[in-house]
């Protein structure tokens, strides 16, 4: 019996890029961080958000269509997910920041979106590398036991 079929590869996506964004924010936070906050919990809590939900949107990339065949999908789409969940994790943290730090809710929307996208791709560059490792080790595992041999 396998583990993950084109019926459940959405649903061990999402818990797969959950729980990667998980380790890998909270390791991350860890390093730099210099203190807790509340907004600290509000970007794990995001990340872990984005992450499922990205994971589930594109999971049906590790399968291949009916009559395709798969060359890279497989590979980058753990990459894509992360980029993705970066970003929008970056925005919601600095809109998170922003809105309990300013006063009688007047807030600036560029340093918003300047500032997320720049945390965002600033994570992204900083977790590539284990990423990039565990998608293309999900990818082997699914070209060795997940039946796709003939595709991938």
């Amino acid at each position: 019996m396998k583990i993950i079929t084109p019926q459940n590869v959405k649903i061990f996506s999402s818990a797969f890029h959950g729980v990667l964004a998980g380790v890998v924010v909270l390791a991350l936070l860890v390093m730099i961080s210099y203190g807790y906050t509340h907004e600290l919990l509000i970007l794990w809590g995001a990340s872990v958000a984005c992450g499922s939900y990205f994971g589930w949107l594109l999971g049906s990339w590790y399968v291949p269509i009916k009559g395709e065949r798969l060359y890279f999908e497989p590979y980058v789409v753990t990459p894509i997910i992360s980029l993705l969940s970066a970003l929008v994790s970056g925005l919601l943290f600095m809109f998170t920041t922003e809105v309990t730090a300013s006063a009688q809710n007047m807030f600036n929307l560029g340093s918003i979106f300047g500032g997320g996208i720049f945390i965002g791709l600033y994570a992204f560059v900083l977790t590539l590398p284990v990423t990039a490792i565990a998608g293309a080790t999900v990818a082997l595992y699914l070209y060795k036991f997940g039946g796709y041999q003939n595709q991938l």
